[in-house]
């Protein structure tokens, strides 16, 4: 009896899965979706194009206005076209040059934002005077060797005088200073006699504000070290990842309040790493999880790879302070393992633990490193230092870029921007994403959508194969905004646009144009369509 019933279940289990699997496989007929997401797909859905080219899974654009459309979509009963997506490439290259304060920001920046108008860039400081007397000496040392000077500073100290100055947004009292659109408040809440100011004043991690990413108010000293190289925001807290010594074993200081000017309270150790390297990102997923990728100098020689590595590791933590517990590597190019170790040295690290140890890995690989995380409506990208095989000198350095639809899956490598060593940071601020770089040249984008879409739709009513009627055109593209409660994480809304108006039928057709800016680095490259359709008879 038993038995018997297995055999049935087992049958009855096998037809739905057979039913179910053949729906699946027959989108041209009865499936109440039309999806369009292969190279195959692409090709078997375009009847007509100008301009327009399928590789790769996508429908790339040769030049900035383009079109094409489908082939006609049959149905044996009439159906009602409800809707229809765009979904572009994942691979986000539209970044563009920008300038984001920098001019007195020392060593690697570091963005946060804590909601709308509420952006930080974070840095060590360096005051007007140690910039002229830089400047005056790259000035002499040009001139000496006949080389063509340093461009000049953008500010002079001659003549200066602070001024009293009302900002918007600002209920404290801000004075100007030599800095271009950078002010400070006149008062400060901290005991500048006070030791631990006097010493992040110095070398420590200063706070700047900004409610427009133009205007800059400088709030003086939030962490006590020299080597921040990550932030966070949780429950009105910024946490601030600092590596101690530089490039090992990432730190914690969180800091409730930065404009005090005062440092954050350090929780101390965060991760004790068991391999050379740190220069950690940390972003938190949407259940609240703090997610740290990490430098890991195992199977290379970082010392003459800007101490960056082809691997980099995952761990994760429930509250960010501790209790780390490693993942599977987020990012591994490792080349072929040799099973030859050997050995250099860092030069900051204790003589007992200066040694690093590595497997000697062939052919040369690919070096990536200083970690920067950020998602857009689930899908994950990193940016990171590039040192490719081959180049060993910051000329040869650029930014990484990485990507993955799943946090806790490997991210995939898709391209750099860019020139010279970057430690990079991003993030997302009133509607925008900005890419600060420890170079001169930081970047802008409007997000991973490029250009505009403009859509319409044709139905065949009665399903002699020609169109009856046609939807007005119709414009799409991504938007997006700000998680609450989130820093790093992006809401998406998609290029959708709605076709309920258009009257039932057993045909349908899909005319595209897509328009990219004159100032648009890249063209649109159209990864899915995805058309969603209800039956008329509900």
């Amino acid at each position: 009896m038993n038995k018997l019933f297995s055999i049935f279940t087992y049958g009855l289990v096998a037809m739905v899965i057979s039913l179910v699997t053949s729906l699946q496989a027959a989108p041209n007929k009865t499936d109440p979706r039309w999806k369009v997401s292969t190279t195959k797909d692409w090709q078997g859905f375009i009847s007509k194009s100008k301009g327009v080219k399928v590789a790769d899974g996508h429908a790339i654009a040769q030049k900035r206005e383009v079109s094409f459309t489908s082939k006609l979509k049959k149905f044996a009963k009439p159906v009602k076209l409800r809707d229809i997506e765009l979904k572009q490439s994942v691979e986000w290259m539209n970044w563009k040059p920008y300038s984001i304060y920098n001019l007195n920001m020392r060593n690697a920046p570091v963005l946060i934002s804590h909601g709308p108008n509420d952006h930080w860039a974070v840095a060590q400081y360096r005051s007007a005077e140690q910039l002229v007397e830089w400047h005056q000496k790259k000035v002499k040392d040009a001139k000496n060797r006949k080389r063509k000077p340093p461009p000049p500073l953008g500010f002079t100290l001659e003549g200066f005088v602070e001024k009293e100055v009302t900002l918007e947004g600002y209920d404290e009292k801000l004075v100007t200073t030599p800095f271009p659109n950078q002010y400070r408040p006149a008062e400060t809440k901290a005991e500048v006699t006070d030791r631990p100011y006097q010493r992040a004043w110095k070398s420590g991690y200063h706070a700047w504000h900004s409610r427009d990413m133009i205007n800059w108010v400088h709030y003086g000293p939030t962490a006590m070290a020299p080597t921040v190289t990550t932030a966070e925001y949780k429950d009105g807290k910024t946490y601030f990842y600092y590596d101690r010594p530089n490039d090992r074993d990432p730190h914690l200081i969180i800091d409730s309040d930065l404009r005090d000017g005062m440092p954050g309270e350090d929780k101390g150790l965060a991760f004790d790493a068991p391999w050379g390297g740190s220069d950690v990102g940390v972003i938190r997923d949407l259940e609240g999880k703090f997610h740290m990728i990490s430098e890991n100098w195992q199977p290379i020689n970082a010392s003459k790879r800007s101490w960056d590595s082809p691997l980099a590791s995952h761990m994760v933590s429930d509250d960010g302070i501790g209790n780390f517990k490693i993942l599977e590597p987020a990012v591994d190019y490792r080349t072929k393992p040799t099973g030859r170790t050997a050995t250099f040295e860092h030069p900051h690290w204790n003589d007992e633990e200066k040694v690093v140890t590595y497997e000697i890995h062939e052919p040369e690989q690919d070096a990536f490193g200083d970690w920067a995380a950020i998602a857009i409506g689930g899908q994950y990208y990193l940016v990171a230092d590039y040192d490719p095989a081959g180049s060993h000198d910051r000329s040869g350095m650029s930014v990484a870029l990485f990507t993955s639809e799943d946090i806790n899956e490997p991210f995939r490598f898709y391209g750099h921007i860019g020139s010279g060593h970057p430690d990079p940071d991003v993030m997302f601020a009133d509607g925008k994403f900005y890419l600060i770089t420890q170079t001169a040249t930081d970047f802008v984008s409007d997000g991973p959508w490029v250009g505009m879409a403009k859509l319409r739709a044709g139905v065949d009513k009665d399903g002699d194969g020609k169109i009856d009627q046609w939807s007005k055109w119709q414009d799409a593209e991504e938007t997006y905004a700000k998680i609450k409660g989130f820093s790093k994480q992006v809401d998406r809304k998609p290029a959708k646009v709605s076709f309920s108006d258009l009257p039932a039928g057993k045909g349908f057709q899909v005319e595209i144009k897509l328009i990219a800016g004159e100032d648009d680095t890249v063209l649109p490259k159209i990864d899915q369509l995805i058309a969603t359709f209800e039956s008329s008879q509900k």
